[in-house]
């Protein structure tokens, strides 16, 4: 991922269950300071994705969050580039949802077949739900 830097991103659940389960996997290992931090930062991230629903902007907190944390956690997956997160093919747990959005990565279930290369339709970036069944 770090060397393909894609703008678009679309995954089956299952990847995006492993991205989450290794991402936690290594946020254990740090201080708890860190952790602190990072839970600061996530926060900020979720408001953001919340808003960004309604077409709001979030304050200047997410900024530093943004800087400091989130961003960093993007690049070391290899989605620092990418502009739309999706997963489709299956439903995705809530609380992945919800774990990415904190993250600041909005995800996007798409509705489509291998046979049309994964899309039919796709919610628009300011038109989505954080709720899996919206």
């Amino acid at each position: 991922m770090n060397w393909a830097k894609p703008t678009l991103f679309l995954a089956v659940p299952r990847i995006w269950e492993k991205f989450e389960d290794k991402l936690k996997e290594i946020a254990s290992t740090k201080p708890a300071i860190l952790q602190s931090i990072s839970g600061w930062a996530k926060g900020h991230g979720y408001e953001k994705v919340r808003l960004q629903q309604t077409g709001k902007y979030p304050g200047w907190m997410y900024s530093i969050a943004d800087t400091l944390i989130l961003k960093r956690i993007k690049q070391a997956i290899g989605l620092d580039q990418c502009l739309m997160f999706m997963y489709g093919a299956a439903p995705l747990k809530q609380t992945s949802i919800d774990y990415f959005a904190s993250l600041d990565i909005p995800l996007m279930n798409l509705y489509g077949l291998s046979e049309t290369t994964g899309s039919t339709t796709i919610n628009y970036l300011l038109d989505f739900s954080l709720n899996h069944a919206g």
